[in-house]
């Protein structure tokens, strides 16, 4: 089992996602860290890791930020496992999420890729839930993500041969561009109705998506439309949604917190 991560300055946050790898239930892993060219203390954090771990953590180092997508494939090349499973620097995984997905891949063979629910976090505590569809196919990308990207496990092959696009249309969208690709080869894919995955969601994180990012997921997503021969109406959709930048940043978040109420 490889744990594939980019980490870009990353340390106000490491200690806590390596921590919850390392108290997975499951032991029988690896986990393979690109360093995004950072320049605060994420390097003098990972060296310490390695230190601590020894052979269980293998870093790469980036002569310069290239973004998540050039991290990803750097770490999927050096990575040795026979399953990949994804985990984002400023995020914390449960306990039992290694485990959980490992048994679901040994119960369906058929099924490349799983990932779960997950629940948004801040420095206020546990905000609300993010439910992926149980089965996703090609036709979920007309409505909904189908994969929660960061909490996704898949077997070698899957990641070896789709990698992610270091295009600038897929700035911050490569995971919706991935989608895309996976279902056009013909993988499948399945969710687990369990939040095995905190994903750290506040202010900061929702002022990151820009207008350019915007307009990025609106390009791929017509591109992806293309490539899975979707009906006009999906291009409408798309549009439509490109309007969502136009809320402000503390709107999204009133609404987040909102949501999250008992």
């Amino acid at each position: 089992m490889s744990v594939i991560m980019g980490a870009y300055n990353s340390a106000a946050t490491l200690d806590e996602a390596l921590e919850s790898i390392r108290g997975q239930t499951m032991q029988d892993w690896e986990i393979v860290i690109c360093d995004d060219g950072s320049v605060d203390g994420t390097s003098r954090i990972l060296a310490r890791w390695q230190n601590l771990l020894a052979e269980r953590v293998t870093i790469i180092t980036n002569d310069r930020n290239r973004g998540l997508a050039a991290s990803l494939n750097s770490a999927i090349e050096a990575a040795s496992g026979t399953f990949l499973m994804r985990m984002d620097a400023d995020d914390v995984s449960d306990p039992h999420r290694m485990q959980v997905l490992t048994e679901f891949f040994d119960a369906n063979p058929s099924v490349d890729l799983v990932g779960s629910s997950m629940r948004r976090f801040s420095e206020r505590g546990q905000g609300g839930r993010v439910i992926p569809p149980a089965r996703p196919d090609k036709n979920t990308l007309r409505t909904h993500v189908p994969f929660c990207h960061a909490t996704v496990m898949a077997r070698q092959f899957v990641f070896a041969s789709l990698g992610y696009s270091e295009e600038a249309i897929c700035h911050r969208v490569e995971d919706i561009d991935l989608w895309f690709r996976f279902f056009q080869a013909g993988f499948t894919g399945a969710n687990i109705d369990q939040d095995l995955y905190l994903v750290r969601e506040d202010a900061e994180a929702v002022r990151r998506r820009t207008v350019r990012n915007r307009w990025n997921l609106l390009r791929v997503m017509l591109r992806g439309g293309r490539l899975l021969d979707y009906s006009p109406r999906f291009y409408l959709r798309a549009t439509l949604a490109f309007s969502k930048v136009l809320v402000p940043a503390p709107v999204v978040i009133a609404m987040r917190r909102r949501e999250a109420r008992p």
